[in-house]
């Protein structure tokens, strides 16, 4: 902690662990891991695409032995719907490609995440309800 301190004095014990986190490495296994990744939720108020960058976050965490990159856009479709509240619109435009083609890759996922944040706020702004069909494709 000194070390990490020399730099900034007025940084947070929470800071000095992800610090030692990054240069050593986490003491979890990558079971535990893979396991915190599945048991991730969106939390209450909590926006879809703040959730899917923590789910990110998770997923680099347990590292290539517990969620091979290879099925990690499959695992992260999956993960963000069974963990987040999707409204219908977002839920068919994520469950339609999964017999198609190619999942989304995370910047796909996001893209299609902010259209569907942004379309939402619009029509909370107008104080309208969004009609539950208008199905867009990924594309």
């Amino acid at each position: 902690m000194p070390t990490v301190q020399a730099d900034n004095p007025s940084t947070s014990a929470e800071e000095c662990l992800e610090a030692i986190k990054r240069v050593f490495g986490s003491t979890e296994s990558s079971r535990t891991s893979q396991v915190k990744y599945l048991k991730t939720y969106q939390q209450e108020g909590e926006k879809i695409s703040a959730y899917v960058l923590r789910l990110e976050t998770a997923l680099e965490s347990c590292g290539k032995r517990a969620i091979p990159r290879n099925i990690g856009d499959q695992v992260q479709v999956e993960q963000v719907m069974a963990g987040a509240n999707l409204n219908n619109v977002l839920w068919y435009r994520l469950w339609e490609p999964k017999d198609q083609g190619p999942l989304p890759t995370f910047l796909q996922l996001m893209e299609v995440i902010r259209e569907e944040e942004e379309e939402e706020a619009y029509f909370e702004q107008k104080g309208g309800a969004r009609g539950k069909g208008g199905l867009w494709p990924l594309g």
